[in-house]
């Protein structure tokens, strides 16, 4: 299994925790301000927070007919409940469309990088687990706060204005996974990060995205949107 977040700082670039740019070239640089909240849209999608739809339901999720909402974050089994841990699935692959990816970190670190020919852009997908000192117990949503303030050290206008996001959730990603997500910069480049922390089991998974400029992070987001799920039980 991956090691702690804190231990590793897989989720970010450095043993504070700090955000870094996938690209090693700018690896040095450390979050900013946020960009105004007109120049970039909160979420990779155009769908709405999926809410609490279900939430009370009893047993394991469904992603065949349920959305993955915070509070129904508490139904997922893991790997060793007999479930599945939740993790990432990318098809950020398609070499027409730019698209390479880096498998390399993905068995240690956990850890899947995309870079596009077109955009210049990089996406990096990340799965790590989390020590207990990380987790809100029985909260989902006050987890991934946490987890965002620890990625984020001193950045509380960051984490403060963080907005809610979905990914998809499920086969073809018809349902929705809320997830918190951030948008900054990094250096001369643009950042964004969507974030969910799962405190049964204790998990986190990050979706973020560097890019050059303003107009080519906002371009990548669509992309995100339509290759990268989350696959959980």
């Amino acid at each position: 299994m991956f090691p702690s977040l804190l231990a590793t700082a897989a989720l970010g670039g450095c043993a504070t925790g700090a955000p870094a740019p996938a690209d090693p070239a700018v690896a040095s640089s450390t979050p900013s301000q946020s960009p105004s909240p007109s120049a970039i849209a909160a979420s990779p999608t155009v769908r709405a927070g999926s809410g609490n739809s279900n939430s009370n339901a009893a047993g394991r999720l469904d992603p065949a007919t349920e959305n993955l909402s915070w509070d129904n974050g508490n139904r997922i089994e893991g790997d060793e409940n007999g479930g599945h841990t939740p993790d990432i699935a990318s098809s950020l692959t398609d070499p027409s469309a730019g698209w390479q990816g880096d498998y390399s970190r993905m068995a240690t670190e956990g850890v899947m990088t995309f870079s596009s020919e077109n955009t210049h852009c990089k996406v990096r997908t990340v799965q790590v687990r989390n020590q207990p000192s990380e987790i809100v117990p029985g909260d989902d949503r006050a987890s991934t706060l946490k987890v965002l303030s620890i990625l984020f050290p001193g950045k509380t206008d960051i984490v403060a204005n963080a907005k809610d996001a979905t990914l998809g959730y499920g086969v073809g990603g018809t349902h929705d996974v809320d997830m918190l997500s951030v948008a900054y910069t990094a250096g001369d480049n643009y950042g964004y990060a969507a974030v969910r922390t799962f405190n049964k089991p204790a998990v986190t998974l990050k979706v973020e995205a560097l890019c050059p400029s303003l107009d080519t992070l906002k371009s990548t987001l669509p992309e995100i949107s339509k290759g990268i799920t989350i696959n959980a039980l």
